[in-house]
């Protein structure tokens, strides 16, 4: 895999990540925008939050005596970020993160634990905290026991169209009622925090034009199993007609 971005070990919200630089992801990216102005309309647009999704730190220029800010983000931040640029380095980037992501995921061999305590004490302290997070999960979530087990494609989760018809609202109601509520934008995309609590996905494609024979890049939004839960308790008791 080729470096397109250099990952940075970092600490976010308390917790050790990896992390992108935000300027070296901006001049990837070639956005044709200041970084500043930029960063700034990214961070509006998707809700990022500071210590949470990214951090942000000064760092002065010895030979000018000035100093400017650096950010830093986490990979998810940073793939969301490329996903939205919607142009060829935005693509690559993303599939860079995503693959980031996944060797990272990687689980050592079981061999690596035995012969390291440094590694088997982190591991059993990782599967402790799962352990107790999926158990919240399970309490919190008890109410909607009956509704999730009616779910289906649970990974790829449902179109829009399918969640409205669940809810027994028309599609543009449905999704006019989600812009209004701040969850999906203006392009029925959802929100950086929504995705970010697994309630949807984000799936992409292309589209080639009949007549010119252009390729571009489309984007359509899915209701993940979870998603659906969550959904389905805001409004059920929301008729078509509110």
């Amino acid at each position: 895999m080729n470096e397109i971005i250099k990952l940075s070990s970092g600490n976010i919200g308390g917790a050790g990540v990896q992390t992108v630089n935000l300027r070296e992801l901006h001049a990837y990216l070639k956005s044709g925008t200041e970084f500043r102005h930029w960063l700034k309309r990214r961070l509006e647009e998707f809700d990022f939050v500071q210590d949470v999704d990214y951090v942000r730190s000064f760092l002065t220029v010895a030979d000018k005596g000035t100093g400017r800010g650096e950010y830093h983000a986490t990979i998810e931040m940073a793939k969301e970020l490329a996903m939205v640029e919607r142009n060829y380095q935005g693509k690559q980037a993303r599939l860079y993160f995503i693959e980031c992501e996944r060797r990272l995921r990687a689980v050592p061999a079981p061999v690596d634990y035995l012969s390291d305590p440094h590694m088997l004490r982190a591991a059993l302290l990782a599967f402790s905290e799962k352990t107790i997070e999926l158990q919240q999960t399970i309490e919190k979530n008890a109410p909607a026991v009956e509704f999730a087990h009616t779910v289906r494609d649970i990974e790829a989760g449902i179109d829009m169209a399918r969640m409205a018809r669940l809810l027994k609202f028309g599609r543009n109601t449905f999704i006019a009622c989600l812009r209004t509520d701040g969850i999906l934008m203006e392009n029925n995309l959802p929100y950086q925090k929504y995705m970010a609590r697994g309630y949807f996905r984000v799936i992409e494609g292309t589209f080639t034009h009949k007549t010119s024979g252009k390729v571009e890049p489309t984007f359509s939004t899915r209701v993940t199993g979870k998603g659906q839960v969550y959904l389905q308790r805001k409004y059920a008791n929301v008729t078509a007609e509110a």
